[in-house]
């Protein structure tokens, strides 16, 4: 075994957490989108980021117990924290305006779609609803109700 073996591993190591860094503000960023598209209270974006450390934790756990044997590497975390950091310093303010105005096209043609849909259901739904009133009225009318 040559020096430079355990040196490409540490490097293979680096390069699989700095991914892996990216990944993780890639999928914060999916929530940034979906509050830009979607209204969110204050207690829905603190469950949100709760549930999403949540997520975040056991995953990253899972990474370092198969990358390294469980040994928490120092280069790991700085691999990881660099990825994050490169990745929202470079394309995440881009790609959230991007994919948030994408989305909201998304949902106005949704929106649109249902409209379309749900109008004549709404007017099915009222002609049913007269005629099953006008069913009711006749036979009222015609139903002879014995006085005692």
């Amino acid at each position: 075994m040559s020096i430079a073996a355990p040196i490409l591993a540490e490097l293979e190591l680096f390069t699989y957490a700095f991914t892996f860094g990216v990944f993780l503000a890639f999928l914060y960023d999916g929530l940034l989108i979906l509050r830009k598209v979607f209204r969110h209270t204050t207690t829905a974006c603190m469950a949100e980021d709760v549930l999403y450390w949540l997520l975040v934790i056991p995953c990253t756990l899972v990474v370092i117990f198969r990358t390294s044997k469980g040994v928490l590497q120092w280069y790991f975390l700085v691999g990881v924290s660099l990825g994050i950091l490169i990745y929202k310093c470079s394309v995440s303010k881009g790609y959230i305006r991007i994919m948030s105005k994408i989305a909201q096209h998304i949902v106005v043609y949704i929106n649109k779609a249902i409209d379309i849909v749900s109008k004549p259901l709404k007017r099915l739904e009222k002609a049913i609803k007269m005629a099953f009133f006008s069913v009711i009225t006749f036979i009222k009318k015609i139903t002879i109700i014995p006085i005692m």
